[in-house]
């Protein structure tokens, strides 16, 4: 239509009233009026949560405990995971943490004491645990003491930390940090010898400082060599061993070429990764591999890996081997998910 002037005008509908329900955290929204949706009974919402909110209980290590050996596992009770102890077959949790943000992981240091030594004395006696703060990612590597029930701050308290590994005689720790720039993961290490478990975090050193996301997976079982993890994606990654006493830079577990190991375009993914038992490097790799004068097992790395394959398959690398890996898996024509050594 037009005005008398005859400039034109444009006649608007008024939009439709929207309706709003609110159901507990969640508003629903509604074009056109509707009734109200209905509430649960409180009586099925109850009979309900017995089976929403049952707990799990994962293991994560045995800890010496009254002479004897205590098992840890992470439960929830409450809103959040925590970490308890369990003294024998069948027996009661026994609550060790109490924070108010979930435990992510926690990892039992290693441990050996002097004939007749007591272990609820000993400082250097419990687990490494990560935990944030309010959801926000930044984990932090704290320290659990068994014998005073105390927790200490190892890493710096703002950056990211993950990927917690012990040497086998619980000598030294490894980590990532992002504390360098705030994007790459560097891996650190910790002298964890020393009774004073405060004294640990003025002994951190940077082992390896590189370009994206490089994690430890394992210490080789002379506590020598660390084995790496850089990940690009999840269908790209790659394993690297780092000598850490040499402090040189880590190197390719397998190397890109048109030979025998990886081509020189093929991207890879892998998934476990770990340093073989020494019986099992002996048997496997026996004769090759890495120099050892004394007459040891070659130091050998298994791993699961898609190389050249639609599956993952289990293959066996011995260090230092100028040859292929060994495949384990070749016939089993699916995925190898998990390995337990």
């Amino acid at each position: 239509m037009a005005t008398e002037e005859g400039e034109p005008t444009t006649t608007s509908m008024a939009a439709p009233e929207i309706q709003t329900t609110l159901a507990g955290n969640i508003t629903f929204e509604h074009g056109e009026p509707t009734c109200p949706l209905a509430s649960a009974p409180a009586a099925l919402t109850a009979r309900i949560a017995q089976y929403q909110n049952c707990r799990n209980c994962k293991p994560r290590g045995w800890i010496p405990s009254h002479a004897t050996h205590s098992l840890i596992v992470g439960t929830r009770f409450a809103d959040t995971v925590q970490v308890h102890r369990v003294d024998a077959p069948g027996g009661a949790r026994h609550q060790l943490t109490f924070f108010d943000e979930p435990i992510l992981s926690s990892d039992v240091r290693p441990c050996t004491h002097a004939e007749g030594e007591d272990n609820n004395v000993c400082h250097r006696c419990g687990f490494v645990f990560l935990r944030d703060v309010g959801g926000g990612e930044a984990f932090q590597v704290f320290f659990f003491q068994a014998a005073t029930g105390k927790s200490v701050l190892l890493s710096d308290g703002l950056s990211k930390h993950g990927s917690v590994c012990w040497s086998s005689d619980g000598a030294h720790l490894a980590f990532y940090t992002t504390r360098r720039n705030g994007r790459d993961w560097d891996v650190v290490s910790l002298d964890c010898s020393s009774s004073d478990v405060c004294a640990w975090v003025d002994t951190e050193r940077t082992v390896c400082e590189g370009d994206g996301a490089y994690h430890p997976l394992d210490w080789s079982p002379d506590g020598r060599f660390l084995l790496l993890k850089k990940y690009c994606s999840i269908n790209e990654s790659y394993l690297f061993v780092l000598d850490v006493p040499a402090g040189s830079p880590p190197v390719p577990l397998l190397v890109k070429d048109a030979g025998e190991e990886v081509d020189a375009d093929e991207k890879i993914a892998v998934g476990f990764a770990a340093f073989a038992p020494a019986v099992v490097a002996g048997a496997l790799c026996g004769g090759t591999g890495q120099d050892t004068s004394d007459g040891s097992p070659p130091l050998a790395v298994l791993f699961t890996s898609d190389i050249r394959s639609e599956y993952r398959k289990l293959y066996i690398k011995a260090l230092g081997d100028s040859s292929s890996r060994v495949p384990l898996s070749a016939d089993i024509a699916w995925d190898i998910g998990s390995v337990e050594l």
